[in-house]
């Protein structure tokens, strides 16, 4: 085969490969791609980006060989084959082939990592915050005498969706009776009246930006010139007033703990800077001998450890004089099928339901743990998901209208008539940087911070004042103000 040939079949491979990996990418967008082109990936699960390249490699690799050998039989049994003359006229006017093919892998790519609307919305500018947002560093809060301690669990990929039909879900069978349980007997959010969740929005969807929405009431956003305002990454939004920051003035211990590496994303660095936290993730754990020398477990230690190292993170801080917060994110439910540990059952034939049905488990075993505690009494538990899963093929058979949301329960919340405003809301997990604060008996003289509307008071959200489209749509798009104030070091 000469090497104008071998370059052909090495084009077409290349391209079909993109497209490919575009399809596999298919529930991420060109918004969180052009982050982590700017953050470090330091952290990230290998095995799972190699199974991308491998899904795409052969994928293109298996489409090429059968065009070849398709070809070359055609070739010797019908030389004058339509087919093959038209082969040979695309490949005399190379240009011409060239341009089309990429225009096509562009198409494709597009129509799952939707680049084009992302362009689109960087050129228009919304005043959504000059018009919305609270800052709430001007905002006073009035904390109860003794202070509640706070444990926060960010739950990976943690849906509704995950429930059966009859409880709101949208699986034959539930998969989540314990975390629905859990929802039904303390205070759930939900858009009905029923077992429901909060809705994501642009700048929410991936794991850094669920955490930094969550606790800061806002998106995390770049525009085209990110690395104006990213730099190395040396600071994250350092203009945003967060959760941490204002439970550190309180005087406040925070800690936050995961069983991957914290550098990923920039999510250690976040949460030093926003609060002082102690980051315990898995390096830490390979540190002080908790894990064996060279352990590594998709992507770095499975969850069953994280609950029990938290154990003894939550009896240490109690025994402290002050009050305390303590951050969770789960892994083992992240994309693509989720780690199955010795705790998981084997009655699903689909390994992502098992470990989702493995995970409900053991945050309610956890949870039953805290309230056994004595510490207990003076603690508030949130649990959220962080967004959305982005597991390629789980949710082939779920209806394309159905509403998917994402997972809340508040257990032992210091609010009085605290399920008076829970049922029939549209919200946002923006939304949960106030509700979170008012959990644990904080007053302060506004219902909203920054995006955020506190959920345990009457006032409207931003998805119920603008409509959850219209946020949508104006979170999509540029702000010079974002821009300026939360991402610019000053």
């Amino acid at each position: 085969m000469n090497k104008k040939k071998m370059g052909w079949i090495t084009f077409f491979f290349i391209v079909l490969s993109c497209c490919f990996v575009s399809i596999w990418l298919t529930d991420l967008n060109a918004e969180q791609l052009l982050f982590n082109l700017h953050v470090s990936m330091k952290g990230a699960n290998g095995s799972a980006v190699w199974r991308c390249l491998l899904f795409a490699c052969s994928c293109s690799a298996g489409i090429v060989v059968a065009a070849v050998i398709a070809l070359r039989w055609l070739q010797k049994k019908q030389p004058a084959h339509r087919l093959i003359r038209w082969v040979d006229h695309a490949l005399r006017h190379r240009r011409t082939t060239v341009a089309v093919s990429l225009l096509l892998c562009l198409i494709c790519v597009n129509y799952n990592l939707e680049f084009v609307d992302f362009v689109r919305h960087q050129m228009i500018v919304t005043t959504i915050y000059q018009e919305h947002y609270v800052e709430p560093r001007r905002v006073t809060y009035q904390f109860p005498e003794k202070k509640r301690n706070l444990v926060y669990i960010f739950l990976e990929s943690m849906e509704v969706t995950y429930t059966n039909a009859n409880e709101g879900g949208a699986q034959p069978a539930d998969l989540i009776p314990e975390l629905r349980g859990l929802a039904q007997d303390n205070i759930n959010f939900s858009s009905n009246e029923g077992f429901g969740g909060s809705h994501t929005l642009p700048g929410t969807t991936w794991t850094m930006a669920a955490m930094v929405g969550q606790t800061s009431g806002l998106p995390l956003k770049l525009p085209f010139d990110g690395e104006k305002y990213y730099g190395n990454y040396s600071q994250i939004l350092p203009g945003a007033w967060t959760l941490g920051d204002i439970l550190e003035d309180a005087g406040y211990q925070q800690e936050i703990m995961m069983g991957s590496d914290s550098s990923f994303a920039g999510r250690g660095d976040y949460f030093r800077q926003h609060g002082s936290y102690e980051v315990n993730d898995y390096n830490t754990a390979l540190e002080d001998g908790r894990l064996p020398e060279n352990y590594h477990e998709f992507w770095g230690y499975e969850d069953r450890k994280l609950f029990e190292y938290a154990k003894e993170e939550l009896l240490r801080l109690a025994a402290e004089d002050k009050p305390f917060n303590l951050t969770l994110l789960t892994v083992d439910t992240h994309f693509e099928d989720g780690y199955v540990c010795p705790l998981c059952p084997d009655y699903n034939r689909d390994q992502y339901a098992n470990v989702i049905r493995c995970s409900s488990h053991q945050v309610s075993e956890f949870v039953k743990w805290i309230q056994e505690q004595d510490f207990y009494e003076n603690t508030t538990i949130v649990i959220s998901g962080d967004h959305l899963s982005m597991d390629s093929n789980f949710f082939d058979k779920v209806e394309d209208d159905y509403d998917r949301q994402v997972y809340n329960c508040i257990i032992n919340p210091a609010v009085e008539d605290a399920q008076a405003y829970e049922k029939n809301r549209i919200f946002t997990t923006l939304d949960l940087f106030p509700t979170t604060l008012a959990a644990l008996g904080v007053t302060f003289d506004s219902d909203r911070l920054a995006l955020g509307t506190n959920l345990f008071s009457s006032t409207p959200t931003l998805a119920e004042e603008l409509g959850l489209d219209a946020l949508n749509e104006q979170l999509s798009r540029n702000s010079n103000y974002y821009n300026y104030h939360f991402l610019y070091s000053h």
